[in-house]
């Protein structure tokens, strides 16, 4: 279903007419984009058979942030990313997504936390990247035990990132991982 999203309370009832993509995910790995055109405020989309879990907004397109309601399949999708089984661009939307339903206060620092862990030994740009900016605002504006266990899953997730790609650029290596180096080193 859809809904405005603000990060303010709106009691709002306007819909939009959006077009949806979810990539449908098998037991097998293999997989199956579906398009769907939401005209009302709810639709129903029938998922192939055999579907172990599914992700709205492949490649992130659309213009909207997703939130799922069946933690089965959010837990999934979380194992997907853990295992570097999405790609770097539906890693980073599924966590701006999330974050952005922090800043909404439909989702808890602590899930958002949660969350984050799967993002342990990951080592493309845009994911990491996001993800250092948004524990970094939520460490300049939260409090107390919250605050720290920010800053203790941001050094462990960053350090373990800064590891992988070390300290000293390499003669091959992508703009993107010297760009994420230099904004690891200045955190």
């Amino acid at each position: 279903h859809q809904r405005r999203f603000t990060c303010l309370p709106d009691d709002g009832d306007q819909t939009w007419m959006v077009p949806l993509s979810v990539t449908a995910y098998a037991a097998d790995g293999s997989h199956e984009t579906l398009s769907v055109l939401l005209q009302g405020s709810r639709a129903d989309i029938d998922l192939p058979s055999g579907t172990r879990a599914y992700h709205l907004n492949p490649g992130h397109t659309g213009f909207y942030h997703v939130q799922y309601a069946d933690a089965e399949n959010l837990s999934r999708l979380a194992d997907r990313v853990k295992k570097r089984q999405l790609p770097a661009l539906d890693r980073w939307g599924l966590q701006n997504d999330l974050f952005a339903l922090v800043k909404a206060g439909e989702l808890t620092m602590d899930a958002f936390l949660d969350w984050a862990d799967h993002y342990r030994g990951e080592q493309a740009y845009l994911p990491l990247s996001s993800l250092d900016s948004h524990l970094f605002e939520a460490y300049l504006v939260l409090q107390g035990d919250i605050r720290n266990r920010i800053g203790r899953t941001a050094m462990a997730l960053m350090d373990a990132a800064l590891d992988a790609i070390g300290f000293e650029p390499a003669a091959d290596e992508s703009q993107t991982t010297a760009m994420l180096r230099d904004q690891l080193l200045v955190r």
